[in-house]
């Protein structure tokens, strides 16, 4: 039976503030396999995703963006995200990665390590949020297992070092899983995290998704046989998550909740950043020629699955940047800068007329969405 450590037993590393109240860590166990679907893949209980069969694995690295999870439509769930190796069939793992929970309807978000069948341990020095692109390594030397988990978007890492007894080293895994435990030491309830994706299409982290056995060192897809595709399904056989087919680099997927394809296969809904402005336009009443209007807001929002790219943000007519202050709440649109999957970041635009009448002219985006560029249509009027 998996027990889940009280909430003053819990261990953890030393913890920094964060944002949202942490509940007492889950654990993150083997796959519970559940049987073979008819195109050869596998139905797991608590696991979705992909692992890789094989002898004495020295490392499985890993990287995905942190899915916010709706508590309004799942109160009371939880989700996790890792990359590790063991587990597959055997009964250890030496796993690092994030959960997405709900408390209720409050969504909570940390880090962990865990070396099961020890218990997890949550990472306070490595705060999360979603959005964040997360990179982790689980990796073997000597007598000893590490574990390293990094926010890419913050910088902020962290290692573990330790041994386990009865590990055999025999697969690698980067799984979404609902992790344990209920009071009967069941597997608790999947949070509702839309997708989940894993993978350089996604995080733009490099080399990643990557493994290393006796034979083989690389992408998922070098496995070739030894690639083994996890369904979540429920108990009576539902599917609660499902992954994609790999993408052509051989290591990027995701993961779809069920409600968001019921059914069917995960495809993504797409990939690469998307660019979602507003408002759509902007327009000021009259201002005297040579006074500068007030500064209005666009709101940039990365509604796609990857990192966006800002190349250039540039104006045209009697419009002009203003600066834009970055604070906890608001990230400034810089040229050269990034946004992360489902974050947004800030522009302002100033209007001051050469002429009198109504003057027009655009706001434009560049960047690496496939709808790129996108502009934003200014007016203003001038005045004697």
């Amino acid at each position: 039976m998996c027990i889940l450590p009280a909430v003053g037993q819990a261990p953890s590393e030393p913890i920094t503030p964060l944002t949202t109240t942490v509940a007492s860590p889950r654990q993150h166990r083997p796959m519970k396999f559940h049987g073979w679907r008819d195109d050869g893949t596998a139905e797991s209980e608590n696991w979705s995703g992909y692992a890789v069969t094989g002898s004495d694995f020295t490392q499985a690295n890993g990287s995905w963006t942190v899915p916010t999870v709706d508590c309004t439509v799942t109160p009371n769930t939880y989700s996790a995200f890792w990359v590790g190796i063991d587990g597959y069939s055997s009964d250890t793992v030496e796993q690092t990665g994030t959960e997405a929970d709900c408390d209720g309807t409050s969504p909570v978000y940390y880090a962990w390590y865990e070396f099961y069948p020890a218990g997890s341990v949550i990472i306070g020095s490595v705060p999360v949020s979603p959005g964040n692109q997360m990179s982790a390594q689980a990796s073997y030397s000597g007598s000893e297992f590490t574990t390293t988990i990094t926010n890419v978007t913050t910088g902020k890492s962290f290692s573990k070092t330790a041994t386990v007894s009865g590990a055999e080293r025999s697969s690698g895994e980067w799984i979404a899983e609902a992790p344990c435990c209920t009071g009967q030491g069941g597997i608790l309830p999947l949070s509702d995290f839309g997708t989940g994706s894993f993978g350089e299409d996604y995080t733009e982290v490099t080399d990643t998704n990557y493994a290393t056995d006796s034979s083989t060192s690389g992408p998922i897809s070098a496995f070739g046989s030894n690639v083994q595709e996890i369904t979540m399904v429920s108990s009576g056989g539902a599917d609660e998550a499902v992954p994609s087919a790999l993408a052509s680099d051989g290591t990027s997927f995701c993961v779809t909740w069920e409600s968001e394809a019921p059914g069917s296969a995960s495809s993504c809904g797409g990939t690469g950043p998307a660019v979602t402005l507003s408002p759509t336009s902007l327009k000021w009443g009259a201002i005297e020629v040579g006074d500068t209007s007030a500064a209005k807001k666009v709101t940039l929002t990365n509604s796609g699955n990857a990192t966006l790219n800002i190349a250039t943000i540039a104006t045209s007519g009697d419009f002009a940047l203003a600066t834009v202050k970055a604070t906890k709440k608001v990230t400034p649109c810089v040229n050269g800068g990034t946004v992360a999957a489902g974050a947004s970041c800030e522009i302002k635009v100033t209007f001051t007329p050469t002429e009198t009448g109504t003057r027009t002219g655009d706001v434009t985006f560049t960047d690496n969405a496939a709808n790129s560029p996108q502009t934003v249509p200014l007016t203003g009027k001038g005045k004697d």
